[in-house]
């Protein structure tokens, strides 16, 4: 595991990539979740692609996206509790089979990820980033990915002080994937951790708070050959 970041829980690949919509895709998780995190069998797991069957995967997704972001806003519904989301506007780029990036991210969609209110301010306040990710094939008909954000590190000053913040990002979870879903579209998911300020905070959770996963899927669609 690389420094700097959260190792989730694994859990069972299910339908999230063939959804037409994200309307119910705070549901589906946390039902999926219910139903998986007993299950003891390893055969779900990612396997490895032939490097064949990696380059078909690449094939496939690679190139550059427009899309839609959906974030929490670190707010929830007065009445019924439930999180509230806003989405916008971004581009990213899959260039290797190893390298995704997440381009122009507004620093805002990180503020719910601390009960900080001097350094939600700085956050909300702070520039633009691009998001660098590893990625690692699993799936190649259609394609999928793990993806496995690297922390990124801001200089922001706030409290009269100047400090080094760093967000972490869960690895290894297949809960933070990418893919082609079943109108030919890409979609993203990664979840957010903590944040570590100076580098001090916790580096794990028992599992992620799914709320806070941010979600992209492209207006484009993916290079996917017709079927036989």
């Amino acid at each position: 595991m690389a420094d700097g970041c959260l190792k989730g829980r694994k859990h069972k690949p299910n339908d999230f990539l063939i959804m037409k919509t994200f309307k119910y895709l705070a549901i589906l998780v946390f039902a999926v979740l219910a139903f998986t995190s007993c299950d003891s069998d390893p055969s779900w797991w990612p396997r490895t692609l032939t490097p064949e069957e990696r380059q078909s995967a690449l094939k496939e997704v690679k190139g550059d996206y427009h899309g839609k972001m959906t974030f929490y806003t670190g707010k929830n519904d007065e009445k019924t509790g439930r999180p509230i989301y806003d989405s916008l506007k971004v581009e990213w780029s899959i260039i290797s089979d190893s390298i995704l990036i997440i381009k122009n991210l507004p620093s805002k969609v990180l503020v719910p990820n601390t009960s900080n209110t001097l350094l939600q301010g700085a956050l909300a306040s702070a520039p633009n980033f691009d998001l660098k990710c590893k990625i690692s094939f699993y799936q190649n008909d259609p394609a999928q990915f793990l993806i496995n954000p690297v922390p990124p590190v801001f200089k922001l000053h706030y409290a009269d002080k100047d400090h080094t913040v760093q967000q972490l990002f869960f690895v290894d979870n297949i809960l933070s994937f990418g893919g082609t879903t079943s109108t030919h579209n890409l979609m993203l998911r990664i979840i957010p951790g903590s944040i570590l300020v100076d580098g001090n905070g916790s580096r794990t959770f028992a599992r992620p708070e799914y709320r806070r996963t941010i979600t992209f899927i492209s207006d484009e669609k993916v290079n996917r050959p017709p079927k036989k």
